[in-house]
């Protein structure tokens, strides 16, 4: 999703540890999609970026903004100055999964995201993938599909 974009622009502009573990808590849980983590489980930062990206998981993606340390409405607060300083000037963020109908955007502003986003090796890489799969830290092995049928239909 285009908000899932901008949460990874976002994280990944604060140049975190990719490999560093997250441990999934309940409050990260949400609505809709594919439940791969159940809370308790850890696995790394990439990880969860890869899960929001390649599977858009809504609760990967709740995680992923927790593990920068800011509160919810900071990393919202990021998202909308990284929107301003990128000149997407019609988008408004009001979380960072794409789950809030507040989430609003325009054609012109979605492809100043994507081509920021694609020159980004993170990002780029996980949004190429048609599927991902990880370990938990306990050794469990997932894997997780891309949603996106463009990447499917190759």
């Amino acid at each position: 999703s285009i908000t899932k974009l901008m949460t990874a622009l976002v994280v990944t502009s604060l140049k975190p540890d990719w490999q560093t573990n997250v441990q999934f808590i309940e409050s990260d849980n949400r609505e809709g999609g594919i439940a791969y983590l159940i809370p308790g489980e850890e696995v790394t930062r990439n990880d969860l970026l890869s899960m929001s990206l390649v599977a858009s998981a809504n609760s990967a993606t709740a995680a992923l903004a927790r593990s920068t340390g800011l509160s919810a409405q900071e990393f919202v607060s990021k998202m909308n100055e990284k929107a301003k300083a990128l000149g997407m000037n019609d988008t408004i963020f009001i979380d960072p999964t794409g789950l809030d109908p507040g989430n609003v955007s325009t054609a012109r502003d979605v492809a100043l995201l994507v081509r920021q986003s694609l020159a980004i090796p993170e990002i780029k890489n996980a949004v190429m993938r048609s599927s991902y799969q990880f370990t938990t830290k306990d050794g469990k092995i997932r894997t997780v599909r891309s949603t996106d049928d463009l990447l499917l239909n190759n």
